[in-house]
């Protein structure tokens, strides 16, 4: 970042909602075991494949990109020097990006197609998004900038840029289902969330309260509304926020604690706050169960689950076991195992797999 780095770092965990049946958590179809070398960095899927990014914690400089099918069989390995991450589309065919502008695309099987270097500051708060069409979009001019230029590259390679969008201040940007994309960003201590176009003009923004600080996207709702959460300057106050697709707060509730992680579900709402809670869509409380550490969110169609991969690491400031607790639509708990190092437990997948490592 350009000045100052304040993001949340839950910022973007809980913004998965995946539409796959869900499964039957005793099956022992449900746990897959992939081979890579390193440690995990980033996950992803398409329709048939697994994306693993891995680093090796021995070299800074190298990292690799490994492909499976759905059964955990490996189908490639490229070694790297970039460190990024993969937006896989749904045929297979995806690009690699990296914080530094370098931006790569691959065909299914691996093969590089072509690959280009953007004016990126490597720590500048420019992220890049998958939109909803199957481009890859990044802000070349971005938060804390008062104004935002975007950088739009088809898989084949073709790029659009757009005008400078003055008054629009952006670190992250999301796609909208009604449309456009939403982002968040602040310029100084002024953070502020906004809808755009999908000619990235702007047709709101919600520039928060005195002292709210720490915008962070939760979830994005199919009719359109918006969950985010924040903290308030110089409390431990934490909140979570409901935008309306008109940009202004509907609902809203206060945790003392300094991170949120929250996300739709049916017709709920799953966040973990002081505890995890699942909130009706008023944000009445429904259900409070245990806090949970550092946790994801994984929403199915009929089940959501709450997990972590664990914390071994002698240097980490906080270590603990990994965890995955699975909830059925009626908020009945159904699965619930606790992973020790050995286990090598990392995610579960759309698809409400269990991912480990062999």
């Amino acid at each position: 970042m350009a000045i100052r780095f304040r993001i949340a770092k839950g910022a973007l965990l809980g913004l998965a909602v995946m539409l796959a049946p869900a499964c039957t958590a005793q099956n022992p179809s449900d746990s897959v075991r992939l081979s890579f070398r390193g440690q995990v960095s980033s996950f992803t899927e398409s329709a048939a494949s697994i994306y693993l990014t891995s680093y090796d914690s021995g070299n800074s400089s190298t990292y690799y990109l490994n492909a499976f099918d759905k059964n955990g069989k490996k189908n490639w390995e490229i070694k790297t020097q970039t460190d990024g991450r993969i937006y896989a589309l749904r045929d297979g065919r995806f690009f690699y990006a990296s914080k530094n502008g370098e931006v790569a695309a691959y065909n299914e099987r691996g093969t590089l197609l072509w690959k280009t270097t953007l004016d990126l500051d490597e720590f500048s708060n420019s992220n890049f998004l998958l939109t909803a069409s199957g481009a890859l979009l990044v802000n070349l001019q971005s938060s804390p900038d008062p104004a935002t230029v975007y950088c739009q590259i088809s898989i084949e390679g073709t790029k659009t840029i757009s005008p400078e969008i003055k008054g629009l201040t952006t670190c992250y940007t999301f796609n909208y289902p009604l449309g456009g994309y939403i982002t968040v960003g602040y310029t100084g201590d002024q953070w502020a969330i906004s809808r755009i176009r999908d000619d990235f003009s702007v047709e709101w923004t919600y520039s928060g309260e005195t002292h709210e600080d720490n915008f962070s996207i939760q979830d994005i709702s199919p009719n359109g509304s918006v969950l985010f959460s924040g903290n308030t300057t110089g409390t431990i106050s934490t909140f979570l926020k409901e935008l309306a697709p008109a940009g202004h707060v509907v609902k809203s509730a206060a945790y003392r604690n300094p991170q949120i992680v929250a996300a739709y579900f049916q017709d709920q709402i799953v966040a973990t706050a002081d505890k995890l809670r699942v909130l009706e869509a008023d944000f009445t409380l429904k259900a409070t169960y245990d806090f949970c550490l550092y946790p994801k969110i994984k929403i199915l169609e009929d089940s959501f689950f709450v997990y972590s991969p664990g914390s071994y690491s002698r240097g980490a400031s906080v270590t603990y076991d990994g965890y995955c607790k699975q909830y059925d639509k009626t908020n009945r708990l159904v699965f619930d195992k606790v992973f020790e190092a050995s286990d090598q437990f990392f995610e579960i997948g759309e698809n409400g797999k269990r991912y480990y490592r062999k």
